[in-house]
């Protein structure tokens, strides 16, 4: 995935990544309790777009900070990481717990239609940082513009 990364670069990748996080969530949404090869399918999917967006991210962040700033600047993307980790599955347990009544499968289609929302959480926040990206190059461009 490193090679893609450096070949293609960080901005398609983070544009990609989270839609296929997205059908990834939706699908298990819809083959939560049907099939246990739709579900290694579509979990193979999402750990790849996963991963994916992952080094895509780390590699944004190693990109746009001073090199006097990496360290800590990764440092941080993988706490946050750990911290997201841990809550994801206390939120998890939690929502298992509220709809004790539900059959299982039902139960589990309900926690990936809420992971839905936050996959669409994170195209949204793509989509800002390429505007906010796009945005910042051309002012930068038209400073280096007025300079010569």
């Amino acid at each position: 995935m490193g090679r893609i990364i450096d070949r293609y670069g960080n901005a398609g990748i983070l544009r990609f990544a989270p839609l296929l996080v997205l059908a990834a969530t939706v699908l298990f949404a819809f083959f939560a309790g049907q099939s246990w090869i739709a579900v290694m399918l579509v979990y193979m999917i999402m750990s790849l777009s996963f991963t994916v967006l992952s080094s895509s991210v780390s590699n944004e962040i190693s990109r746009i900070l001073p090199s006097s700033q990496i360290g800590s600047g990764m440092g941080l993307f993988q706490l946050l990481q750990f911290f997201s980790g841990a809550f994801s599955v206390a939120m998890a347990a939690s929502a298992l717990e509220w709809q004790r009544g539900l059959p299982l499968s039902t139960a589990y289609s309900n926690i990936y239609w809420g992971l839905s929302i936050a996959a669409l959480i994170a195209i949204v926040s793509a989509v800002a940082y390429r505007r906010g990206s796009n945005r910042s190059s051309s002012l930068a461009d038209m400073a280096d513009a007025a300079d010569a």
